[in-house]
């Protein structure tokens, strides 16, 4: 009978760090057998001979005699099972070898010595032969061979540390293994992220992984000695007897980045080349410590998405990058289905994913596959609540399995076994888990990042050579996840392809990466002590333009001769007169990019000691557009403005833009609320400056001191393009932003401030008028408050799920209105907040102490839910207060009251206004047309039918309820651009047309409420979808009048894909007569609807229309 033998290795341990040989692989032979009993016929053993006439004793119980046996095996377990189940290769764990001819006759401890390992590293010389693959010859892939070459050639120039980008399931381990022996190396470290993929490495290296079985290294090359570093070093000696007895050292990043530095420089004079798996995982700080320990050393990173998980680029040259497109046309991925599931309740989505995809486990096993179904959920607690769902599929097998649970390695083992058809598991059988039967992947929780989810698809994409047990990929994930991140909102799509977006997203981004390397690589000096990657400078400069030509003895100026411009960037350096004060320096000549770390040291602060200097460091950065002719200086030493150094760099006619030009960076800047404004007298005297900040920027915007004063500088908060931006400005000739970018990204903000800078059309005289005013609230404004709404951090917290819970029952926030009652321009807010079924009462008392939240109904306990926390709606509103908005376009937020410096009358244009002819089978005094039955009498009835017959809607959507965007949402196209348009439908008090401004306050306050969809289109899709699904569930009817689900999908991927959506608001009010609003223009509703016109435009770019009555 053929048996499966194990392998035959020598091993050794180290202060617990293991050193293992392999002496030969498991594998198969001939075997005749007969059974050992005792003389009470107790099975002893078997004893066996092969076709060679060598005898094999197997122990199981009992002595026995070894002298008549070439080879002895010793069974450790299950001893009970019969000679087949014994020698099958799921069992080799359970044997040991207590003899063999090619087990050593030395002890381990004389086994392993530097020698050995010198003999057979040198074994490997000419045995590497990089064969391709075929139908017919088993080798190398393509992508392998690439990265080879790839390496090989860049090592025969250069150590620079380098990075190899191949998709997952196309082979790195044996790339590295092919590297191994192909140059060969002498010491090799390879470092990991997990122990798992620690476990696995060490596996694959002991017996070259699968290469030896294609001849592609050949017999001749001995098995490497691989070392397992468990923990970290203790000392320098456990260093050198691990170190100098391996050829392949195996650690974590972890036990490297905690090694003592002495530990780290021992290791560094072993090791040659040092290989980084799964190089993504590392964060900057980590690598850039451990990259340190090892100068002029070959280092290679391997990844398939080359952006870590802190979303930085790796450091390294990209020498070789292998397509995602590449790999699944040449079949080394294998299809992904993904089958979408909508379930808006999140309480039912992993019911309906499990539910799903349990289903498509079993069709695969009836259709002969062997599949594997893995459940992918973030946390420990999760997993256990997911692992409900599927445990009583008993016949499957389920497992739940997380870091450090009992029993881990062995549940890990029965997986590899395939015992288990379902595994539940928290962000595991990822990276170093090679299982092609995982095929079907049940998502409950989504990953966050682009490159993770990368990762994760290539655990189910594996293909294996000449298998028909193994099928295509299932993924099931719930689309109506409302906590999908925007760069994945794509893939989460009903119909979306996932073979063909991932390898979009993969590729884009992957070429962003490459464009950065081109600029990395643009810097010249090597080795780097810092590396660009690392760099991340404030938005700051200081800007130099060339002094114009000027006049000749005519009094006469060419125009069209150019201003030379010397840039001269090696000059840079000049600057610094100590030039041992340079810590690093580099130009990238392509990029106009110069910059250096400058060592300066400085007296202590806290005392007098001549002895002691504190020693700082500074970033220095130039930048030269020679498209505008600007020069910026970035420095984190803002002690000067680096007049000399501008003139090194540019010749004599540097001259800073400094005085009113700064401050046309505030050009385009919306809504600006202003944090600090600085102030010089304009008369000279003893107080020359002043600074106003927060509360009192007011003070120093009065018409009294702008008068008497000169801007000195300013920062402040605005809305430009749709985006929240920050922007400062000195008249000495600064410019600066909170924000802290790569130097790629900071020369595109200094292009975009430089053409703010260099156009003369745009005027500053007037710049500071419209800014808004924060003051601390101490007094309730006499104006009438026209809407409230949910703090910003509702809308943007895409990690909650909010919900408000009315005395314990938790409703949706998409099903919950906030809004105004008993509208007033004195004494108290009164505000509701209200679903279908519930009702809370509120009051604002707003005093020199701020705002007082007051519940007005003792029977109702309100409550926020964020995620698994619930919060006293009372409690929450004090640190998170609803926006209120004034008819004057004022507001309160985050405990300020925010307000233009001087109140403008906005006058909204009477004759713009839509007058309809409203039939009389129309009821102005209903707005509602309801669901079933509909009334066909009222308001939005008969807009929907007049907008039905007008327009040609792709979507009309009726979300009349609490908490809706409009009465009426709806979408048409126009060439690339979605046009979306809101219908705000508000009832008449009368039954008869007039001017009534108490009927527009709310309704106005609402169309100013839609400028959060403006900023977020997605968000107002996915409330669509929410509200159509609660529909659906609750009441079997649909919200849609035009369309269904399956075109507002294709809206939101008409939006990601083109990001070109147009809004419309429209306020439609019958009782509102157009002809006696123009006989009295100056009505206060005319203003109403000017202040909202205004909002909008300002902060949406959203143009307002009215639809009344004659």
């Amino acid at each position: 009978m053929k048996i499966y033998l194990p392998a035959i290795n020598v091993s050794i341990k180290i202060e617990d760090q293991l050193i293992s040989h392999l002496i030969k692989p498991a594998y198969e032979e001939e075997f005749s057998f007969t059974e050992v009993t005792s003389k009470n016929g107790k099975k002893k053993g078997y004893s066996g001979i092969n076709k060679n006439g060598e005898k094999l004793y197997v122990h199981i119980n009992g002595s026995f005699t070894t002298d008549n046996y070439d080879q002895i095996i010793k069974v450790k377990r299950d001893k009970d099972l019969d000679i087949i189940e014994l020698f099958s290769r799921n069992n080799c764990h359970n044997l040991e070898w207590l003899k063999h001819p090619k087990i050593p006759s030395i002890t381990p401890a004389k086994y392993f010595t530097p020698q050995k390992a010198d003999e057979v590293q040198k074994s490997w010389l000419n045995t590497f032969e990089a064969i391709l693959e075929s139908d017919t010859i088993k080798g190398l892939r393509k992508p392998q061979i690439g990265a080879i070459y790839s390496t090989l050639s860049h090592w025969t120039i250069s150590k620079d540390p380098a990075t190899i980008v191949m998709p997952t399931g196309t082979g790195k381990t044996e790339t590295m293994l092919s590297l191994l022996t192909a140059l060969p190396c002498k010491k090799l470290l390879i470092i990991v992220p997990f122990d798992a993929l620690r476990e696995q490495t060490f596996s694959k290296f002991s017996c070259f992984g699968i290469l030896q079985n294609f001849n592609v290294i050949k017999s001749g090359a001995v098995f490497p000695i691989v070392a397992l570093l468990r923990h970290r070093p203790k000392s320098l000696n456990e260093v050198d007897q691990i170190f100098e007895k391996a050829n392949v050292i195996i650690s974590t990043m972890p036990i490297m980045a905690e090694s003592k530095p002495e530990i780290m420089a021992r290791v560094n004079s072993f090791c040659e080349e040092i290989f980084i798996d799964e190089a993504h995982h590392v964060a900057a700080p980590t690598w850039a410590e451990v990259k340190s320990y090892f100068p002029n050393k070959r280092i290679l990173q391997f990844t398939a998405t080359p952006f870590r998980n802190d979303k930085k680029p790796l450091s390294g040259k990209l020498i070789y990058n292998y397509p995602l497109s590449q790999a699944q046309s040449e079949g080394y991925f294998k299809t992904i289905n993904f089958v979408p599931i909508q379930e808006w309740h999140p309480d039912r989505s992993d019911e309906a994913i499990a539910k799903k995809a349990i289903a498509q486990l079993r069709e695969d096993i009836a259709n002969g596959f062997e599949h594997v179904l893995m459940a992918r959920t973030i946390k420990k607690e999760r997993a256990e609540q997911v692992f409900n769902l599927y445990k009583n599929e008993t016949d499957l097998n389920p497992v739940i399995i997380y870091s450090k649970i009992d029993n881990e390695a062995s549940i890990l083992k029965n997986i590899k076994a395939l015992k288990h058809k379902i595994i539940v598991c928290v962000n595991m059988l990822g990276e170093g888990f090679d299982l092609p039967q995982l095929k079907i992947a049940a998502i409950h929780d989504h990953h966050r990042t682009l490159g993770i989810t990368l990762q994760f698809s290539g655990r189910f994409t594996r293909s294996v050579r000449n298998s028909d047990k193994i099928g295509d990929a299932h993924f099931f994930a719930n689309i109506a996840d409302p906590k999908v991140s925007e760069n994945l909102e794509e893939l989460y799509n009903e119909d979306s392809n996932w073979n063909e977006l991932l390898r979009i997203k993969s590729e884009d981004t992957i070429s962003g990466v490459a464009s950065l390397d081109e600029m990395i690589r643009g810097f010249s000096k090597k080795p780097q002590k810092v590396s660009v990657t690392q760099i991340f400078p404030r938005c700051s400069a200081v800007v130099y333009k060339i002094k114009e030509n000027e006049k000749d003895e005519d009094d006469y100026v060419d125009e069209n001769k150019d201003v030379e411009v010397n840039w001269t960037p090696t000059n840079f350096t000049k600057y610094f007169r100590n030039k041992e004060n340079i810590y690093f320096d580099d130009i990238n000549i392509t990029e106009n990019v110069v910059y250096a770390i400058v060592q300066r040291q400085e007296k202590i602060v806290w005392g007098n000691i001549k002895e002691l200097e504190s020693i700082e460091y500074d970033l220095y950065i130039a930048y030269w557009n020679p498209k505008l002719k600007l020069l910026f200086i970035n420095s984190t030493n803002n002690s000067s403005l680096h007049e000399e150094l501008a003139k090194l760099l540019i010749g004599d006619k540097a001259i800073l833009i400094r005085g009113e030009d700064v401050f046309r960076c505030f050009h385009n800047v919306r809504r600006v609320v202003l944090f600090n404004v600085g102030l010089l007298y304009s008369n000279k005297g003893p107080k020359r400056y002043v600074m106003y900040t927060g509360p009192d920027v007011k003070e120093g915007l009065t018409p009294a001191h702008l008068t008497s004063h000169i801007k000195s500088n300013v920062f402040g908060l605005g809305i430009e393009h749709g985006d929240k931006v920050t922007i400062g400005c000195s008249y000495k000739g600064r410019i600066w932003s909170r924000m802290a970018y790569t130097i790629a990204q900071y020369k595109i903000w200094c292009d975009y401030q430089g053409k703010k800078l260099t156009d003369d059309s745009i005027s500053t005289d007037d710049f500071l008028k419209g800014v808004l005013l924060p003051e601390e609230i101490k007094y309730r404004p006499n104006f009438c408050p026209i809407t409230i709404e949910w703090p910003d951090l509702i809308y943007s917290d895409v990690e909650h799920h909010f919900d408000i819970v009315f005395n314990g029952d938790s409703i949706p926030l998409y099903a919950v209105d906030i809004e105004l009652i008993n509208i007033s321009d004195t004494g108290p807010i009164f505000f509701e907040i209200t679903s279908s079924r519930y009702k809370a009462s509120y009051k604002i008392n707003v005093s020199d102490k701020g705002l007082e939240f007051i519940s007005l109904n003792s029977k109702m306990y309100a409550e926020i839910r964020l995620g698994s926390k619930r919060f006293s709606l009372l409690e929450w509103f004090k640190d998170n207060t609803p926006i209120v908005r004034f008819e004057d376009t004022s507001y309160f937020e985050d405990n300020y009251y925010i307000r233009p410096q001087s109140v403008e009358r906005y006058i909204y244009d009477i004759e713009a206004i839509n007058d309809w002819i409203w039939p009389a089978t129309v009821d102005i005094k209903t707005e509602s047309q309801g669901f079933d039955p509909i009334d066909y009498s009222s308001v939005q009835f008969h807009v929907i039918e007049t907008i039905k017959n007008t327009y040609n809607y792709k979507i009309i959507f009726n979300d009349d309820d609490k908490g809706e965007a409009a009465d009426i949402v709806a979408f048409r196209l126009d060439g690339n651009s979605v046009i979306v348009e809101l219908y705000h439908c508000k009832y008449s008090s009368e039954s008869f047309a007039g001017i009534r401004i108490g009927e527009f306050y709310e309704v106005c306050g609402q169309a100013q409420k839609c400028i959060r969809y403006k900023h977020n289109i997605l968000r107002l899709v996915e409330h669509l979808e929410y509200r159509e699904a609660q529909r659906k569930r609750e009441h079997n009817q649909t919200r849609f009048i035009i369309g269904n689900i399956k075109d507002l999908v294709e809206i939101k991927r008409r939006t990601l894909k083109e990001k070109k959506v147009k809004f419309n608001v429209f306020i439609v009010q019958p009782g509102l007569s157009k002809s006696k609003l123009l006989n009295d223009s100056n009505n206060k509703l005319v203003e109403l609807f000017g202040v909202t016109e205004f909002y909008l435009r300002e902060t949406g770019d959203i143009p307002l229309q009215i639809i009344a009555n004659k």
